[in-house]
């Protein structure tokens, strides 16, 4: 398990670590896909239940990251910020959960300037309309390491309000803009890639990259490692992506690759929910929510 303030670093990217990784997700998926989806017809209204509820709230994020929109803001950010927390809607639910583990994130928003929240959301919104000038579908799905994703950017100050909008807050604007182009790096799917890896170290000396544990009262608690690199998680997702699109071909499925992250995200999400009670026990929670 990983402690806190241990970064992953550069050993994370190393060629032979990310082959590692990805045998041995590959060694795994197969028992969970045909736990998940068994048939044909349970494939299918799954993902199209993943669709249906991932499309719920994307006029939401399409209103947040319209730069139109973010311009007028520059006349008062502090507006912006209130509508950050009335109107989006991941936000508003990190800041409306009764849980102990989200008083730190309503205490940064609450001290975070407008301006910066501002500046950050407006970066993003560059970003993602610069990247899908150029995003092909079928070049995406043969990147052979994070960098082809072109996604390091993101890990840049510029895209972080450090403490309110992190790798998972931010994964979670640009993959209801864009599922076919960006994963989304929940909570949950960083827990079931520890799972999906068969709980692996992979002879890491401080334990899994997607863990880490934070000291609480007295006693140490497990969580998701929230600052696993998005580049990193990204290339992950393709790779699950890519073995669930091979197994669903011998179903007779063939997903639509503009969603292609929703079907990675409800596939991880099956894993996740698997290993609930288990994730309660090492997070020493009585209730378990996905904020991202």
């Amino acid at each position: 398990m990983q402690y806190p303030d241990i970064e992953l670093g550069q050993r994370g990217y190393e060629a032979n670590h990310i082959a590692r990784v990805t045998a041995a997700i590959g060694d795994h998926f197969g028992d969970y896909f045909r736990s998940a989806f068994p048939d044909r017809e349970s494939t299918s209204a799954s993902f199209e239940s993943a669709i249906t509820e991932w499309a719920k709230e994307k006029d939401a994020y399409e209103a947040l990251l319209d730069l139109e929109l973010l311009e007028e803001y520059s006349y008062d950010a502090n507006a912006f910020k209130s509508s950050l927390r009335k109107d989006c809607p991941i936000i508003r639910r990190c800041l409306m959960s009764p849980i102990e583990e989200m008083k730190d994130y309503k205490k940064q928003f609450g001290m975070k300037p407008g301006q910066e929240l501002l500046a950050v959301t407006t970066n993003l919104a560059r970003f993602v309309g610069d990247y899908m000038l150029s995003f092909d579908g079928e070049q995406h799905e043969r990147c052979m390491c994070p960098a082809d994703l072109r996604l390091s950017a993101l890990l840049e100050a510029d895209y972080t309000a450090f403490g309110v909008i992190g790798g998972g807050i931010k994964s979670h604007f640009l993959y209801k803009l864009h599922p076919e182009a960006f994963s989304n790096r929940s909570q949950g799917a960083i827990w079931a890639l520890y799972y999906l890896t068969g709980n692996d170290d992979f002879g890491f000396h401080d334990g899994s990259e997607f863990l880490m544990a934070r000291v609480e009262h007295d006693r140490n608690s497990i969580y998701q490692n929230y600052h696993y690199p998005y580049d990193l998680f990204a290339f992950y997702a393709l790779q699950v992506f890519l073995m669930l699109k091979a197994a669903c071909a011998e179903q007779g499925v063939a997903p639509d690759p503009y969603y292609r992250y929703v079907y990675v995200d409800a596939f991880l999400d099956s894993i996740t929910n698997a290993h609930q009670d288990e994730i309660q026990i090492l997070k020493g929670k009585e209730q378990y929510d996905f904020f991202g």
